[in-house]
């Protein structure tokens, strides 16, 4: 395995894969608008801070752009913009759990593209663009635990805010054999619920679908709380609702069911949205999400 430098400041690791010709690309965690990629630079100069500060916005940002062919691109800390071009790459904006700037935007473009989101990361945003595109909700394998040991990886786990290793970046496990990183979508602790362009507000948001990712614990204990007490207001409680992922050009949403004892696949064809099979995701989403290779 071999390492270089690219132009968007992003340490890239050349390896042989079942992928032909693919490349594993990890951010650097550099604040950048002066990349490459005009568009790219467009995108981070005007995502300014509440308080008018451009620093607010680029903390630890990495600006990606894949190959050509099948790419793993992994943001790490900050708020990221990954471009995948060609091939059917995997975009990762990085496990943040729970660091502040973490709204990282992905643009698949070419190819059946996966984004994976993990709990601790933010409201983000998925323009899968050409081909089948899939958004995977799960926990994800990383390098090391929150102590920091790497014996024993890949590690699924989520840091919650005040816990040791909150905030920081852990790095993603790649397995070896499949140059893919590891998912485990049953682990997860939550479950999805899916706006499309029929909910308020979508249209003007120029979003064709909106994923709310809410958290079991929370939402069970609330819906234990209004068959006990129906005058409860749900409004006044935690309702589990924590993000919401942002989407456009997307095929396919993976993601646990509300009692977390299957893999939900929703399909963003169909006008109702419909749940369907595993088995009809496209190649590499569903080895992912089966661990079959």
């Amino acid at each position: 395995m071999t390492s270089r430098y690219s132009i968007l400041a992003a340490a890239i690791l050349s390896v042989s894969s079942g992928l032909a010709g693919a490349e594993i690309i990890v951010g650097n965690d550099l604040n950048s608008s002066n990349g490459a990629n005009s568009t790219i630079n467009a995108l981070f100069s005007a995502n300014r801070g509440s308080n008018g500060g451009g620093d607010q916005s680029l903390q630890f940002g990495d600006q990606l752009q894949g190959s050509e062919q099948a790419d793993v691109i992994i943001g790490g800390l900050g708020i990221d913009v990954l471009f995948g071009k060609g091939g059917n790459d995997v975009l990762i904006g990085g496990t943040e759990d729970f660091n502040p700037f973490n709204r990282d935007r992905a643009f698949g473009e070419q190819g059946d593209d996966i984004f994976i989101w993990t709990p601790g990361d933010g409201n983000d945003f998925f323009d899968g663009g050409d081909g089948s595109d899939t958004l995977i909700i799960t926990l994800i394998g990383e390098n090391q635990d929150a102590d920091g040991n790497t014996a024993g990886a890949p590690f699924f786990s989520v840091s919650p805010p005040g816990t040791t290793g909150s905030g920081d970046f852990d790095g993603i496990y790649i397995n070896p054999n499949t140059q893919l990183p590891v998912v485990d979508v049953l682990a997860g602790p939550g479950f999805c619920d899916i706006l499309d362009r029929s909910s308020e507000g979508l249209d003007e948001l120029n979003l064709d679908h909106l994923v709310q990712f809410t958290l079991r614990g929370p939402a069970g204990q609330l819906e234990q709380d209004l068959l006990a007490d129906p005058s409860i207001d749900p409004d006044t409680r935690d309702t589990g609702l924590r993000i919401s992922v942002h989407l456009k050009n997307t095929e396919y949403v993976v993601c646990a069911s509300k009692d977390g004892s299957q893999v939900d696949v929703f399909d963003l064809h169909h006008n109702p949205i419909v749940k369907t099979s595993v088995s009809d995701l496209p190649e590499t989403a569903y080895r992912l999400v089966t661990n079959t290779f």
